[in-house]
């Protein structure tokens, strides 16, 4: 990844500086807010978002107490930022990250623990949102650190 986001940079796909900030953005774990509202006005409980002025989105998963597992809150605020995040054309790449202890620790037990066994296995498919994040189209880098178990890991690579 690291040789295609320099790629990027090289064709001017990235504005010089742009990784450079993104990580600096990812360095400090946001604010200990339960919510976001991003810049475009969308809110979000489980997530943070933001666009620095490099042209880098950054999108960080905030349910701590869960060590940022998936539950369906988070998987269709992740869709629906980064569909905001394909709309706007001043993000020229998006870093995802999670928190110091943990990137994802996977699927919400608690949630899944909560339905039937019809309703899980038929009606809340885990991995259909991972089919929406890998037809994302601008650079998305995984910044992992910590935990990425399950659907974190594959989060990750996708």
């Amino acid at each position: 990844r690291v040789h295609f986001v320099m790629w990027l940079a090289s064709r001017g796909l990235l504005r010089r500086g742009a990784l450079r900030a993104g990580w600096r953005g990812l360095a400090s774990e946001g604010s200990s807010a339960e919510a976001s509202v991003s810049s475009d006005g969308s809110h979000y409980d489980s997530i943070v978002t933001e666009v620095l002025d490099e042209g880098v989105g950054v999108l960080r998963l905030h349910r701590p107490k869960e060590l940022n597992a998936f539950n369906s809150t988070m998987t269709r605020e992740i869709v629906r930022a980064l569909n905001n995040f394909q709309r706007d054309s001043t993000v020229a790449a998006v870093v995802v990250a999670g928190s110091e202890k943990a990137f994802a620790a996977g699927a919400d037990i608690k949630e899944m623990a909560s339905r039937s066994f019809v309703d899980q296995a038929f009606r809340h498919r885990a991995g259909d949102w991972i089919d929406d994040v890998t037809r994302f189209k601008k650079p998305l880098i995984a910044a992992v650190r910590g935990f990425a178990l399950g659907g974190g890991c594959e989060f990750a690579v996708a």
